[in-house]
């Protein structure tokens, strides 16, 4: 190993002032205006900057949008911190946060550790924008300073804190700060030291004395309500992961820890003998103050996962440590001193010590598979861009997110050419988020294909690249046995991991018919994937209640989801089609609307407001939002993509009154859907088949009845012949009273009938994890 240049500046240990600030909702500023709140950020950078200088500060860190800063005294701490917030309470104002502390620290180069550093973050935390929080010890040595007034904010416990801590706010004019329920609202674990201590011993015990009698009392009484039928009684082998704390001395380290925390969750969803809780049901848990138990009993487990990693340099300590939820008890607990590259080993090793306090049986293959580890390489920086890529994918927002992660990802192979996982990301990334831009091009799908391929290739353990390539082929013809093939390898590579097991259950069981063993994977696969705090898990039983016909509990339910996430699209989405598809138009316009104002040329929302406009008799108006799908063809980079909405304006401008404008644009649909069969056309990976309804359709209604059942029989048999467009598609007016459309629609209701009856067998035996 070559030898480092720079050599490691020796570590000390000293008494400073640490200040850390925050910008209050950085994340919003920068989604309703960028360029103004690019604007701001690089203001506070520069105020910042210059004002620390002036008052003998040292900015040790940016992380994000927060700095952290020591001072030699606590005098220019404050002042600085006083100057900072006024020029930045002027336009363009900044919204900062800022807490203070004064403790020892150990300074390693331009790094810090110590309880001082954890202190000040916290007390920020607790702070409003514009405000000033400062510790005890800060106060002390400037409170006869006549220039700052202060109010205390009483004591409290901090987080990782083991001694109370006195919080006091700058009260000078014009600065704001935060009331008792402020802090209790977003306390990232802070407990006000009760007032009790603060009463007389003989007062105190009289205080105690009626408490006790009233506790009784109040037993008595509700007693009943207590040893109710309210049971917490989780499977015994159910376990959940909650996010690792970083402690690293560089906040900006997070990525990682929250990477290895994702990677031990997969090590141990591929052990078939446990339950394991998602990712996206425990990282809500990040930096929380909820007890284990109360965690345990909102995800409906037995166990706990809980830790901490450390990274210094080519070093990494991760403690790991299990509890038992109902007893509030650690069962296992390890800590792993390693280099990095030991990093896989130690996954494969907490996973297989899980499993055996568990007494959970492995089998000689997950034994193979835990101990070659999925994600495993000789390089760890290649691990190391893999993670920061994986984070950015998981937060993505716009084109350049993806291309960033696409860039991050190409270094990683780039480095090691044989780190499956790599190319398994990249694939992921065009596959699932590019097309997002546009219609996916076939070269984004062939490209995403071809890194499914080698990653499967380099390593046959890989899940999520048989998983991937299942997707992908699933919408090539001819290849939906392959299809079916690979997402079974997925599933028995990751049997524990909820998205294989939804896929499973629709592409695979309920596809064949298979309707009992499919609603069982469904439905399991929402209670290990999602918690009652996660829109999809409402989002999910939305979808159920909806294929059962109990269209007001989907209507709860996608309410509740559309709460949770107000500025997703997607729950206007699915309101406006359960009201479309309820008959209630106007309500259905109403969210339909709503969700376009979120996402004004998304193709899914524009197609159901213009049903319901038809639906609704308001003919301009449907004719208007499918005539917009013609310019956004136009925006199209592949101009052999193109959407399918001229026979829907065709029959809008057939009942205006226009034959021979309706006729052009039936046939124009005709010749782009045989052209998409011959190959030459796409509109969709996701819609391979689709082009088959859409020209049996155009035929019944041009009267051309044999080539329609044709076209709509070929629909059925590749699962693009949806019953309830069936039904109620004017275009199909023409052929109802056809035996041959009329069989089709009497197998359809056959199908439909036996799906709904396993999924309501299936609610009944899971009764308790129905949603309330």
């Amino acid at each position: 190993m070559a030898e480092n240049p720079v050599p490691e500046k020796a570590s000390s240990r000293k008494l400073a002032a640490i200040m850390f600030t925050d910008i209050v909702g950085y994340t919003t500023m920068m989604h309703h205006d960028e360029q103004d709140a690019l604007t701001r950020i690089e203001h506070h950078r520069l105020v910042l900057e210059a004002k620390i200088t002036e008052n003998s500060g040292k900015i040790l860190q940016y992380y994000g949008d927060g700095t952290l800063s020591i001072f030699t005294s606590a005098y220019d701490a404050i002042t600085c911190a006083v100057a900072i917030q006024k020029l930045l309470s002027e336009d363009p104002k900044v919204p900062l946060r800022i807490g203070i502390h004064l403790g020892e620290i150990v300074v390693k180069g331009n790094t810090i550790y110590g309880d001082g550093v954890n202190v000040a973050s916290r007390i920020q935390s607790l702070s409003v924008a514009g405000g000033i929080l400062l510790s005890d010890s800060i106060f002390k040595q400037i409170r006869n300073q006549v220039e700052f007034k202060f109010k205390s904010l009483g004591d409290y416990h901090l987080k990782n804190v083991d001694l109370p801590i006195g919080i006091y706010a700058i009260g000078n004019e014009g600065f704001p700060i935060p009331t008792r329920e402020d802090i209790d609202e977003k306390s990232t674990g802070s407990k006000k030291i009760s007032l009790l201590k603060q009463v007389p011993p003989f007062a105190r015990w009289l205080i105690i004395s009626a408490f006790i009698i009233l506790m009784g009392l109040s037993f008595y009484f509700v007693k009943d309500i207590l040893t109710g039928p309210i049971i917490f009684n989780p499977s015994p082998k159910s376990i959940a992961v909650l996010p690792f704390v970083n402690l690293s001395a560089d906040p900006g380290q997070e990525y990682f820890s929250d990477g290895i925390t994702e990677d031990i969750l997969n090590h141990l969803s591929k052990i078939s003998g446990l339950e394991v809780k998602s990712r996206t049901s425990t990282l809500q848990y990040k930096e929380t103050e909820k007890t284990i138990p109360a965690i345990g009993r909102e995800l409906d487990v037995a166990n706990i996962l809980e830790g901490s990693i450390r990274k210094d340099g080519n070093k990494i300590r991760i403690v790991a440590q299990l509890i038992d939820v109902k007893g509030d008890v650690h069962i296992w607990s390890d800590t792993y001193d390693r280099e990095m590259t030991e990093i896989f080993n130690i996954q494969s090793e907490i996973a297989v010590e899980i499993a055996g306090v568990l007494e959970t049986k492995l089998s000689n293959t997950e034994i193979s598979h835990l101990r070659k580890g999925q994600r495993s390489t000789n390089d760890i920086t290649a691990y190391d861009y893999a993670l920061r890529a994986r984070e950015i994918w998981r937060n993505w927002n716009d084109e350049t997110d993806l291309e960033n992660a696409l860039q991050l990802l190409e270094q990683s192979i780039n480095l090691d050419p044989d780190f499956a996982y790599g190319y398994s990301m990249i694939g992921i990334v065009l596959h699932f988020g590019m097309r997002e831009f546009g219609v996916p091009t076939q070269l984004w799908i062939d490209q995403a294909l071809h890194m499914a391929e080698i990653a499967i290739q380099i390593d046959s353990t890989l899940s999520e690249a048989y998983l991937l390539r299942s997707y992908i082929l699933k919408n090539q013809k001819g290849k939906e046995i392959e299809a079916g093939q690979d997402l079974k390898k997925a599933n028995e590579l990751d049997p524990g991991n909820p998205v294989v097991m939804e896929a499973l259950g629709w592409d695979n069981l309920i596809s064949q018919k298979r309707y009992e063993e499919g609603a069982s994977q469904i439905l399991k696969s929402i209670n290990v994937g999602f918690s009652k705090k996660d829109r999809e898990y409402y989002e999910r039983w939305g979808w159920i209640y909806e294929i059962i016909g109990n269209n007001r509990k989907a209507e709860e339910l996608y309410l509740q989801c559309k709460n949770l996430a107000p500025g997703w699209s997607g729950s206007y989405l699915l309101l406006g089609k359960l009201y479309q598809h309820w008959g209630k138009y106007e309500q259905s316009i109403e969210m339909l609307q709503a969700g376009l104002e979120i996402v004004p040329d998304d193709q899914d929302l524009i197609n159901e407001i213009a049903w319901s406009y038809l639906n609704n008799d308001m003919l301009d108006s449907a004719a208007y939002y499918w005539s917009r799908y013609e310019d956004l063809e136009m925006s199209f980079s592949d101009i052999s993509q193109y959407v399918p909405f001229r026979h829907r304006l065709g029959y809008v401008i057939h009942l205006q009154g226009d034959e021979n404008g309706a006729n052009d644009l039936f046939y124009e649909q005709m010749q782009l859907d045989l052209e998409r069969q011959k190959g030459i056309r796409g509109y969709g990976a996701w819609s391979k088949g689709g082009f088959y309804y859409d020209l049996g359709a155009v035929n019944a209604f041009l009267g051309n009845k044999d080539e329609a059942i044709l076209w709509l029989d070929s629909a059925s048999r590749f699962g693009f012949f949806d019953l309830g467009t069936a039904l109620n598609d004017p275009l199909l007016d023409n052929i109802r009273k056809d035996d041959r459309f009329q069989a089709l629609v009497s197998e359809k209701e056959q199908e439909k009938m036996m799906m709904v009856n396993a999924f309501k067998d299936e609610m009944k035996k899971q009764k308790k994890n129905l949603p309330l």
